[in-house]
């Protein structure tokens, strides 16, 4: 996401994600082909290997090497994706953008998780994005791994679920753009935690066969989930400036595993408990979940269409619809080189790209 510009980083965000569902499918055959799960786990497993030859290929964040001082890296960076888009990288602009940069006193290189807790703004907002990625993970591992509880055929289960997550991929590269990261990202929780919670109907009060009921209660709350994973990881990274970025990221995936490994035991929970009301209570715990987060995520600023933040003040003040006269003046220092020109990163990325236009004589689009 650091990569493109403003008009793509909806779809860079997202889009991976559909690889998610192909390896999904990958998997179903894979599976029914390999029965013994010992050959299963090396065969899907080996392939990795060949993934090492892309430390070669990808380029290094030219955001995070301009706030880390690496100029002439950055530079080299850009003039690549400059040359790959049939565009030209103004003369002295990124060694300008290093310079103002340098110049910021506000944000320290070497910002972690501890600066973000000095902050409340940021912490709190950092909480509510830890949450979310809780729960989110929680429910979408919970719901993947119980189809094997649905009843029919865990083959075709396990294969409906990869097309309803594919299918929530596409719904989220259109959605975002229109709806908002914010208001998708509840959207798509509060339809999942419903469509768990409603998982009690056919249980409690339904005939003999309500298997199909199930798979589709499932597989609604299965697109909600996915929904709510493809967003949230552009929204945080949306949220917080380049030097937070990955730490933040970082920290609320790790955050999410712990959902992860929390989904089994909550998807035994009908096991232990037994009966009609056994069987439903995984999804209703993923449910209840699913729709406190979804609320609590109302709290947190929109992103779309605004300028990644790049410093601490930036993302402190982000969502805010007013800043001191102060706030302005610093932010536009940072972002201005001469009385005639501003330059900042993200305006760099966004003009390289093809999203805007860039010469050493006007104001810029911003990112």
């Amino acid at each position: 996401m650091e990569l493109v510009g403003r008009a793509w980083r909806t779809f860079a965000g997202v889009a991976i994600q559909l690889f998610w569902g192909g390896g999904m499918f990958l998997l179903t055959a894979i599976a029914y082909i390999v029965r013994d799960w010992v050959d299963l786990q090396l065969a899907t497993s080996v392939y990795a290997t060949s993934l090492l030859c892309l430390y070669w290929l990808i380029p290094e964040s030219p955001r995070w090497l301009l706030t880390q001082g690496r100029i002439l890296e950055a530079k080299e960076v850009l003039e690549k994706v400059a040359e790959a888009n049939g565009k030209t990288l103004p003369a002295g602009a990124v060694e300008a953008m290093g310079k103002a940069e340098k110049e910021e006193e506000e944000s320290p290189k070497n910002d972690g998780l501890l600066t973000v807790c000095s902050y409340p703004v940021l912490a709190f907002r950092a909480i509510v994005l830890f949450v979310n990625w809780f729960v989110v993970v929680m429910v979408y591992y919970g719901l993947t791994l119980n189809v094997g509880s649905l009843g029919g055929n865990i083959y075709l289960n396990f294969f409906l679920s990869g097309a309803v997550e594919t299918l929530a991929n596409i719904v989220t590269i259109y959605a975002l753009p229109r709806m908002g990261r914010k208001k998708f990202h509840c959207f798509s929780m509060l339809l999942g935690g419903v469509a768990n919670v409603s998982f009690l109907i056919p249980v409690l009060v339904g005939g003999s066969n309500t298997t199909w009921v199930g798979i589709v209660l499932s597989n609604i709350g299965k697109f909600g989930a996915t929904g709510g994973f493809s967003t949230i990881y552009v929204f945080t990274a949306e949220l917080f400036p380049t030097n937070l970025r990955n730490s933040v990221v970082g920290t609320s995936s790790m955050v999410a595993r712990i959902g992860g490994i929390i989904s089994p035991y909550i998807a035994d929970l009908g096991d232990l408990v037994g009966g009609k009301f056994g069987t439903s209570l995984p999804y209703v715990v993923f449910g209840l979940s699913g729709l406190v987060a979804g609320l609590l995520a109302l709290l947190l600023p929109e992103t779309l269409n605004q300028k990644l933040p790049e410093t601490i003040q930036d993302a402190v003040h982000f969502g805010k619809s007013r800043a001191s006269d102060a706030d302005n003046k610093s932010m536009a220092k940072k972002h201005s080189v001469n009385a005639d020109t501003e330059i900042s990163s993200s305006e760099i990325v966004s003009v390289i790209n093809g999203n805007g236009h860039m010469n050493q004589a006007f104001v810029l689009e911003k990112f």
